[in-house]
Order: C-alpha cells, then sequence, then structure tokens
C-alpha cells in the first residue's frame, strides 16, 4: 500500500515539473502575463488535481480507517451429531424392536474391577442340531440360551466357573444344561479368560416353554471385589446375536 501512494506521488511531482516548464515558455510570449495554461494543458493539469484528490483521501484512510478485506475464515458453526436432534427438537429418536432390546440387554452389565460381563443376546431354541449332533428339548419345554462377553482386566486368567452360576425362571430354579451343539457357533461360556483379553460363549437352561423371566447370579469373581452379579431378563429381551467370530477374540 505505502508503495502505491509512492508511485502516485512521483507521477505526480514529475507532471508538475513539466507543468512549470511550459509555464516560462507561455509565459514569454504573452504580455499580459495571465495567460498561464493553454487549452491544450487544461486536461494535464485537471489530471494532476485527480491525483492528488485520490492521494488526499488515501491519506485519510491511513489515518483514522483500516482497510476492509472480505473474510475467507471457515463458520465457527459446528455440525451437530444426530444424537443432538433429540435435545435441540425435544423429539425422541425413533428405534427399531431390535435396538430397543439391545438397549435393553446393554443395561444387564456386570462391571467389576477386574472383570466385566456383557449380554450378547438372549433366545430360545426347540432343537439344534449339526452335521454331526442333534439337541432337542423335551415336550413342552425350549432351550433358553444366554450369550455372554467376558473381558478379563486383570493380570491373572480367570475362569467362568459353571458351579458358581445359579439362575430361577419365574421363581424356580433351574440347573444349567449341557449341549452337544453350539448355537450360533458360540462356544460355551465355562472357559478361561487369559489375563488382558475378552471371550465369548453361551450358557443353556431346559425352561417351559412359556417362561416370562430369568434371573441370574453369579457368585465366581474376586469375594473382596464387588463379586456377584446379577441379571433380571425376560422375553421382551429375546434376541438373536451376531453370529460368532473367533477372530475379534484372538
Amino acid at each position: 500500500m505505502q508503495q502505491i501512494k509512492k508511485n502516485k506521488r512521483d507521477k505526480a511531482n514529475f507532471l508538475l515539473k513539466k507543468l512549470f516548464v511550459w509555464k516560462g515558455q507561455i509565459k514569454a510570449g504573452h504580455a499580459s502575463g495571465r495567460m498561464i495554461l493553454s487549452t491544450a494543458f487544461r486536461p494535464v493539469f485537471f489530471f494532476i488535481l485527480c491525483i492528488a484528490a485520490l492521494d488526499f483521501t488515501a491519506c485519510g484512510k491511513d489515518s483514522g480507517q483500516k482497510e476492509v478485506r472480505p473474510s475467507f475464515e471457515a463458520s465457527s458453526q459446528v455440525e451437530q451429531p444426530m444424537a443432538s436432534f433429540v435435545e435441540e427438537t425435544g423429539e425422541p429418536l425413533e428405534l427399531t424392536e431390535e435396538e430397543k432390546k439391545l438397549d435393553r440387554l446393554s443395561k444387564q452389565k456386570y462391571l467389576g474391577t477386574e472383570q466385566t460381563v456383557e449380554v450378547l443376546g438372549l433366545q430360545t431354541y426347540k432343537k439344534l442340531k449339526s452335521d454331526r449332533y442333534k439337541d432337542k428339548a423335551p415336550k413342552g419345554k425350549v432351550y433358553l440360551v444366554l450369550f455372554l462377553k467376558l473381558w478379563n482386566d486383570g493380570k491373572e486368567k480367570f475362569y467362568f466357573n459353571p458351579y458358581q452360576l445359579s439362575a430361577e425362571v419365574d421363581g424356580k430354579k433351574i440347573e444349567n444344561t449341557a449341549l452337544w451343539n453350539e448355537p450360533e457357533n458360540y462356544p460355551t461360556a465355562f472357559q478361561n479368560v487369559e489375563a488382558g483379553s475378552r471371550a465369548a460363549g453361551f450358557v443353556a437352561w431346559t425352561v417351559p416353554k412359556d417362561w416370562k423371566k430369568l434371573h441370574v447370579e453369579y457368585q465366581g469373581f474376586d469375594p473382596g471385589k464387588e463379586a456377584l452379579m446379577k441379571m433380571d431378563l425376560t422375553t421382551e429381551e429375546l434376541l438373536t446375536p451376531d453370529e460368532y467370530d473367533p477372530k475379534v477374540y484372538e
């Protein structure tokens, strides 16, 4: 900006010098000495006045005003995630039946100091079969299968012990059922979980086909640290989990 102003001043000074030279020549040709410029030099004179006016205006800007430049900065507004939809509109998001079940199952979670147990699914089966084996529940009964994810954040391996697990259906005590087949390809939950790793498995019971409520307790955790796991599940939480993938738990 300063360089532009300097160029304007230099140009004005150059034209003024040329004008004074012509002033002397013109003045010598007129006795009265009042006719300073001829008609041919009037545009030059007006041009000089215009440059001087522009330069004066620019100086006025420097004295009190700053040059206004367009702003290309990104907007400070950040797009809100979908979760904020409820907060902004006050309208709850519509969940599918499966999502509602997942939400209820996620609340059936044991969180201990070193071990964590999550529910992956709950489902009933009348029969299970594979190329080699077949499981079929007795008349009027079904297999009730609970799918669990086991986390071990301790420094030693942890064994999920069947003798530490108890269950009731509609207030009546039930015993674990051993199956030949693996529902949804899940192994049994009664297994060792190495330190710093996770595993998944199932627990099965034989229950009346019209069962309504399952209550599960596990007492095999360190007795000095939130030892008791309790879960309460109903027919409304019946949900088949994703098929077991051993790579997920390697």
